[in-house]
């Protein structure tokens, strides 16, 4: 039953994978972006830094640490290689990828986190806009190379899983930040400008660096490992 079910997700994989256009693909690439830790890394501490909102901080954040214990121990008890690792007919598009490929964190961070989103936001007009996507980026793994049919529907289902987790602890999160609040030195204000940011050179020196740490991250993954795997490609 398992070799059919592998066998199945391996030919639907190549299937999906097999179609490429020129046009489509750099498109594919730009939606791959938005499954990407530091992009939501970006958002997360603008919750934090800038406008103070636990709220938001402890729904979107509390979602993207939901995969950290469902994701990751996943990936080291499957251990499963990359599509592109195992199968000559894939054709890889995508940046070296250093974790293993079941289930795919791109698809669990953006069903988990358009979901939290649109939780939070309660704008039921994002709902389409989150849709597509969703839709895009899950499908990006596939295009690209970088994941089997079968990663990518387990990560969609854990990415539900994992926002209906926090949401159930949300609670718990919030008295817990309200209750560290009470050690502050500032007036804190939710759902407002952290002002200090205007007036303490330190914080806002602070707030700089955890954007430039964010950058390089994002640099790294988009950047440096493009270009190691051009200079392997021409050895």
């Amino acid at each position: 039953m398992l070799e059919k079910l592998l066998e199945f997700d391996k030919r639907i994989t190549v299937r999906l994978n097999r179609y490429k256009n020129k046009l489509l693909t750099p498109i594919i690439k730009f939606f791959a972006f938005f499954g990407q830790e530091p992009f939501w890394f970006a958002i997360i501490a603008y919750f934090v830094f800038i406008w103070y909102d636990p709220t938001a901080f402890v729904i979107l954040g509390g979602t993207f640490l939901a995969g950290l214990y469902i994701v990751v121990p996943l990936k080291y008890i499957v251990k499963r290689e990359r599509p592109f690792q195992k199968i000559d007919e894939i054709i890889f598009l995508d940046v070296p990828q250093l974790s293993k490929s079941f289930p795919s964190w791109h698809s669990y961070n953006i069903i988990s986190l358009s979901c939290a989103t649109l939780y939070y936001s309660q704008n039921w007009l994002l709902f389409p806009i989150l849709a597509l996507f969703s839709l895009m980026v899950c499908y990006s793994r596939i295009y690209l190379g970088s994941h089997y049919f079968l990663d990518v529907i387990c990560g969609i289902i854990f990415g539900f899983v994992g926002f209906t987790i926090n949401i159930l602890t949300t609670q718990l999160w919030l008295s817990l930040i309200y209750a560290i609040e009470g050690f502050y030195i500032y007036p804190v204000i939710h759902q407002y400008w952290v002002t200090v940011i205007f007036t303490q050179w330190w914080y806002l020196l602070l707030v700089i660096s955890v954007y430039c740490v964010i950058f390089m991250n994002a640099y790294y993954s988009l950047v440096i490992k493009r270009k190691k795997k051009k200079s392997i490609e021409s050895v």
